[in-house]
């Protein structure tokens, strides 16, 4: 045997997009915690040792107050908090920060849902850079087991866990402007299929727009008269004067005419606005999360569907005239989780898909999966906030 045919052959290069997450989320201190900090506070000879985080802590503030200051301030106090208990779990540089998020409507909350609902505050827990090819689950898993610890978690229709998205494996490799042309392609083809993976609350959602909305919105709209063709030439066109242009009219980008400033919009599902700050496409559509199970589980539905749009055979969808279905989009992003490292498997995401598929499904606007019609239903909705981010 010659030495050539011995050697093994070459390992297939596969995506290894990098990420960032932003986890929007109510937090609490535990009972039994605060009742430990309150003892050593009271105590002389252990006040000392208290971090200061707990020393400013106001444990008798409501999140309806009506003194701003104070809630602003305390805001500021969960953050440094949290961020101590994620570096007690991953060292000093973990590059994870925590921000207050005052939109997060804390004053909707009452003691019923959920218990103490007074004592929650909103923040929204931030990522480094991450690289799909590392143990990210084994870290998002050490992230929420550090914060629960201390911290009781609650999520409702308020929050969202956003997922920036760029190619990897390094920092430096950005989008092609033929990547762009295909991501907003996947944005717009498969809309009604990723509907159909959300709860009713995260399909029309004032800060995650369809993008549709915005660009192509009669092209898009013909889809069943005149086929994709359109849709895919309207985007192809804008991206004919290089990535700025495509971006622009992506996030419909305009001069306004009184400060003389740039606008762009930033709340659509895909969103094209990080991407000169980041290099990054950020998905936004997806419900909040307490869990690091479905934290993986968003995660991977943003890189998945980044992979399906750079791996996609777009010519054949050109003359279909309809949409595709919610069952589609999920055979498709279980194929595509398996082109992804193996560091992204293991996370049972095809069954979440379809676990999702069938309890949406009740909604008029989930179409019907390749088949037949999905079993199950009415899993929840906006209706069920601890149920729905725990997936």
């Amino acid at each position: 045997m010659s030495s050539s045919s011995a050697r093994p052959a070459p390992t297939r290069k596969g995506p290894s997009p990098l990420f960032g997450i932003e986890i929007e989320i109510f937090v609490k201190v535990k009972d039994r915690v605060q009742a430990k900090v309150l003892h050593k506070l009271a105590s002389r000879g252990e006040r000392a040792s208290v971090p200061e985080h707990w020393q400013k802590w106001d444990f008798d503030l409501s999140n309806n107050s009506k003194v701003l200051a104070k809630k602003e301030a305390q805001r500021l106090v969960v953050g440094q908090a949290i961020e101590a208990a994620i570096k007690k779990a991953l060292g000093d540089k973990h590059g994870w920060t925590c921000e207050p998020d005052a939109s997060l409507k804390e004053r909707d909350l009452d003691d019923r849902k959920p218990k103490d609902g007074r004592k929650y505050w909103g923040i929204e827990i931030i990522s480094p850079p991450m690289s799909s090819k590392k143990h990210w689950q084994v870290d998002i898993k050490r992230i929420f087991e550090a914060v629960e610890k201390q911290f009781d978690l609650w999520t409702n229709e308020c929050c969202a866990c956003h997922v920036h998205v760029s190619p990897g494996p390094k920092q430096k490799d950005k989008y092609t402007l033929a990547d762009l042309v295909k991501v907003a392609n996947g944005a717009f083809l498969w809309e009604q299929a990723l509907q159909g993976l959300l709860p009713p609350a995260r399909r029309t959602n004032r800060y995650a727009e369809p993008n549709h909305t915005v660009f192509a919105t009669a092209e898009y709209k013909a889809v069943q008269t005149k086929g994709w063709e359109p849709v895919f030439r309207k985007i192809f066109a804008a991206a004919k004067n290089g990535e700025m242009s495509l971006v622009g009219a992506m996030t419909q980008t305009s001069l306004d005419a009184t400060t003389g400033e740039l606008q762009a919009n930033r709340y659509l599902s895909t969103s094209f606005h990080p991407y000169f700050r980041l290099g990054t496409i950020e998905l936004r559509r997806q419900a909040g999360v307490a869990s690091a199970t479905a934290a993986i589980h968003r995660v991977l539905l943003a890189l998945t569907l980044h992979v399906s749009a750079l791996d996609y055979s777009y010519n054949n969808a050109l003359k279909r005239k309809d949409h595709p279905t919610t069952g589609e989009l999920v055979t498709e992003l279980s194929r595509c989780n398996k082109l992804l490292p193996a560091t992204c498997h293991g996370a049972d995401f095809g069954r979440w898909l379809r676990k999702c598929a069938d309890d949406y499904s009740g909604s008029p606007v989930v179409l019907r999966l390749r088949g037949g019609t999905s079993s199950g239903g009415g899993g929840g909705g906006g209706g069920q906030p601890s149920r729905d981010s725990r997936r």
